[in-house]
């Protein structure tokens, strides 16, 4: 009977040792971890690979510049321009990244041309969704705790289902993707 009392404290015992659980202990998420504010931490210069492929192959693998600083001409405005070098000539695209509602995380980038197209900001990434001439581009720029930049750009061509709902396909023609580092 000793024995059966002492095996049943012993069981009581382990169970409430482990119902408890661990102590939670304080950690840096490495998934998704603390956000950094967006864009006032990224300014700066990142170094990086542009890479264009479509479904057959790698079209052009070409080494990019990223920069990105504050305007000197208006608050609550940036500059961020990527710099393509090919035969050792530089070809420069930039783009003003407007702040429409900071908390709410709306932009507006507008490239050279005057083109204006809306961004919105969700956790570390700026995403962007536009039209022009029948294709659709789908634009990423993802910001990392690390001082890393990935862009990632989508283009594809609207095509017509031939079913008997009014449903239009998009399909990609082209992919360009880079990752920056400082």
């Amino acid at each position: 009977m000793k024995k059966i009392i002492s095996l049943a404290f012993f069981f009581l015992h382990v169970s409430f040792v482990f119902c408890q659980g661990p102590e939670k202990e304080k950690r840096v998420d490495d998934e998704f971890p603390t956000p950094i504010a967006f864009p006032y931490e990224y300014t700066g210069e990142y170094f990086g690979n542009l890479n264009i492929s479509d479904n057959l192959d790698t079209l052009s693998n070409i080494p990019t510049e990223f920069s990105l600083f504050e305007s000197d001409e208006k608050k609550d405005e940036f500059i961020y321009q990527l710099t393509f070098i090919s035969g050792g000539k530089k070809e420069i695209k930039k783009y003003k990244l407007k702040i429409i509602d900071e908390e709410k995380g709306f932009y507006v980038i507008e490239d050279s041309n005057g083109l204006e197209f809306m961004a919105v900001l969700i956790k570390d990434t700026l995403y962007s969704t536009f039209e022009l001439d029948g294709k659709i581009t789908f634009s990423t720029l993802r910001f990392t705790n690390t001082r890393q930049v990935y862009l990632k750009i989508v283009l594809s061509k609207k095509v017509k289902n031939k079913s008997k709902n009014n449903l239009i396909n998009s399909n990609v023609i082209l992919v360009q993707q880079a990752k920056f580092t400082r």
